[in-house]
């Protein structure tokens, strides 16, 4: 009986060999066309290292010095890919993806919010771990793994901090805060329901339509994460307009709204900041438009499996010296 069964698992041993080979050969072929796109960019004069680093309080980049302006602080906001509540921690893998990623310029003097939109796919350095949470190293991969190699709580948002303090050259985060799915058809019916632009109809969604309106994509067609970014943007936009609605009527409109959506979300803000951010969001001067909402910029390039964009590090950091940074009188 033992030689049958040892004669049975050859054959299944076999092909675990032929699929972990086909596995390796096939991973080495992807990491053949991440470098050969690396190159062609740089080839491009597509900046894809570090002009200047942002990561002190004060910088010199072209010709002029720059320090950063405490009053605007750097929080970045996730939204996980994960349902239910978040109390629970989880081994890597697991917990979810960053598919939306917004960095907030959070003005404390002004009492506004400006965001910069980074796509899940864009390549840089992240953290890697192996199934039991322990550090591996770092690799450039996509930016929407590193929440997945933590614990799907505050370990995943420090990856993720990390991950984009790294790409943005050093940029110091003062907090985080990421949401899940369960959260946004709460969110969105507690304001009344979102008006956004479908096929060229204003339509306001209502409870799973908001959901499939910032979720869905499609996998089939290349740079679809970039499509669902700029819906994403159009979301935010109105649903700061109904949110300011809904707050200018009631005092305890904001304080109510982060008690229900507590249970999904974790931050390592205090209640009061987040209360503060709140108001900042739903009661500024002006309203929060498309020049509040701008996205990383790079290129886009397809592999034979996945969708990468190449951060142009150049001209975000341009970006990020006009969002945190003041000219050096």
């Amino acid at each position: 009986m033992r030689r049958k069964r040892n004669k049975a698992l050859k054959p299944a041993l076999a092909a675990a060999i032929c699929l972990l080979a086909g596995f390796v050969w096939y991973s080495a072929g992807l990491y053949r066309d991440r470098v050969q796109a690396r190159n062609a960019l740089v080839s491009k004069d597509t900046a894809v290292t570090v002009t200047a680093a942002t990561a002190g309080d004060r910088v010199e980049s072209g010709g002029k010095t720059y320090r950063r302006n405490t009053y605007v602080k750097a929080v970045l906001c996730i939204g996980v890919d994960r349902r239910g509540e978040m109390k629970e921690r989880t081994v890597p893998g697991s917990g979810g993806q960053a598919d939306g990623i917004f960095l907030a310029a959070w003005d404390t003097a002004r009492n506004t919010i400006r965001f910069l939109a980074i796509p899940r796919d864009t390549i840089t350095r992240i953290t890697l771990t192996d199934l039991s949470g322990n550090v591996l190293g770092k690799d450039e991969q996509h930016i929407a793994l590193a929440y997945g190699y933590g614990d799907g709580r505050e370990q995943s948002c420090r990856y993720l901090s990390e991950a984009v303090s790294e790409l943005l050259g050093g940029l110091k985060m003062d907090g985080y805060a990421a949401m899940n799915i369960t959260a946004i058809s709460m969110l969105n019916d507690l304001v009344g329901g979102v008006e956004v632009t479908v096929d060229g109809t204003q339509r306001v969604l209502m409870g799973e339509q908001a959901e499939a309106f910032v979720r869905y994509r499609n996998i089939g067609v290349p740079q679809s994460a970039l499509e669902r970014t700029e819906r994403q943007k159009q979301y935010i936009e109105g649903f700061s307009l109904a949110f300011r609605e809904k707050a200018g009527g009631s005092d305890s409109f904001v304080p109510d709204v982060m008690d229900q959506l507590s249970p999904y979300v974790i931050t390592n803000l205090g209640k009061d900041q987040c209360l503060d951010m709140a108001l900042a969001f739903s009661s500024g001067e002006n309203a929060l438009g498309p020049q509040d909402l701008q996205t990383l910029p790079g290129t886009a390039v397809e592999t034979d499996l996945y969708d990468e964009y190449y951060p142009d590090r150049e001209a975000a950091q341009e970006m990020v010296l006009n969002l945190f940074y003041r000219v050096e009188k």
